[in-house]
């Protein structure tokens, strides 16, 4: 799944840890809180849209099939997530 050896997205995903370690313990917290709400929101208006929850063998069956834009939307999500870290006040 990640891969280390694209520099562009292990610097990302680097700083994101680095960051998550260094900062104080809420911010680290709310910071993780909002992936968290923003992953609930998406299932909320998939399941309003399907009707239904998604299986865990359904999820895993979209993100292998489609695994090239997933990993595009997760690095683009990821370095969105690093910016608005680094535009926190500590």
């Amino acid at each position: 799944m990640y891969d280390t050896t694209d520099e562009s997205v292990d610097r990302v995903f680097s700083l994101l840890v680095h960051l998550l370690r260094n900062v104080p313990d809420n911010l680290a917290k709310q910071s993780i809180a909002r992936l968290f709400e923003e992953q609930a929101v998406l299932e909320i208006l998939l399941e309003e849209r399907t009707r239904a929850p998604l299986a865990p063998a359904e999820v895993d069956a979209a993100t292998a099939e489609h695994w090239d834009r997933v990993e595009a939307v997760r690095n683009r999500r990821a370095e969105a997530y690093l910016h608005a870290i680094q535009h926190e006040e500590f």
